[in-house]
Parts: C-alpha cells; sequence; structure tokens
C-alpha cells in the first residue's frame, strides 16, 4: 500500500513537472532572445558605437526591462514593414484621362480604373429608391397587395 502511494506520488509529479516544464522553457527562452535582439539593435545603431561595454550591458538590461513590461517580444523589434508601391496622385489622375465615372470612382474612395463596384452601388442604390417610392406611393394611395 506504502508503495502504491509512492508510485502514484512521482507519477503525479512527473505529470505536473512535464506540463510546466515548458512554461518555464518558454518563459527563459524569449528573455535571452530578446536580450540577443535588442544587444544587435544597439550595435547596428552607429550612435552606440562610442559606449563601454558596461554601458552596453546597462542599456540592455534598461531596455529588456521596459520591454517585457511592455510585452514586446523579439519579433516585435526586428518585425520590418513590407514596402509597398503606393502610386502618386499625379499617376492615379493620368490612369483615369478624361473618364469621368473613373473620377467619380475615386471621389468615392474607388481605387483603380475599373468603375464596376460605382456601377453596383448605383443600380443597388436605384433599386432601392425605386423600392422605397413605390411602397410609399402605395401606401398613399391605399392600394394593397392581395
Amino acid at each position: 500500500m506504502h508503495v502504491a502511494r509512492t508510485f502514484s506520488a512521482t507519477i503525479i509529479i512527473v505529470i505536473a513537472l512535464s506540463l510546466f516544464a515548458p512554461l518555464l522553457a518558454r518563459a527563459q527562452a524569449p528573455q535571452s532572445d530578446l536580450r540577443a535582439t535588442i544587444r544587435a539593435e544597439l550595435l547596428a545603431d552607429p550612435r552606440t558605437a562610442g559606449l563601454s561595454q558596461a554601458e552596453l550591458n546597462a542599456m540592455v538590461e534598461l531596455l529588456v526591462g521596459e520591454a517585457q513590461k511592455k510585452g514586446v517580444t523579439a519579433g516585435d523589434i526586428i518585425w520590418r514593414p513590407a514596402e509597398e508601391n503606393f502610386s502618386s496622385p499625379v499617376q492615379k489622375a493620368s490612369e483615369c484621362g478624361t473618364s469621368w465615372l473613373c473620377h467619380a470612382s475615386e471621389a468615392f474612395g474607388f481605387a483603380g480604373s475599373d468603375p464596376s463596384i460605382a456601377l453596383w452601388l448605383g443600380f443597388a442604390a436605384m433599386a432601392l429608391i425605386t423600392v422605397v417610392g413605390l411602397m410609399l406611393h402605395h401606401h398613399r394611395h391605399g392600394v394593397h397587395a392581395v
């Protein structure tokens, strides 16, 4: 009986450690990864070239502490937005040429020279106005559908 209790207690301890070990390892890995990322970014900056090793270490520790308080990860630090090719307004104007429909589409925020979205929205608005108008007409004249 005593052996069974010891064995079951050992099994419970092993299971508990196996469940918490990844959490502890994951908590330590980002900190060292964060520390290495901050150090690399500081060393890449030419303004920190004149710092001594002690000053650099102090700055890294201070920044790691602040990053952990704010929940910043190493991925957040090294993330760079993808460069997008935004066309200038001059290029957009030249794409439309003299098409008033294209200019109207751009005025309502539809980019590009394809006016199909603006056309469909216009048709939908006309249909809605027609339905509302017919409903008001039937309501005023007492015409009821059978």
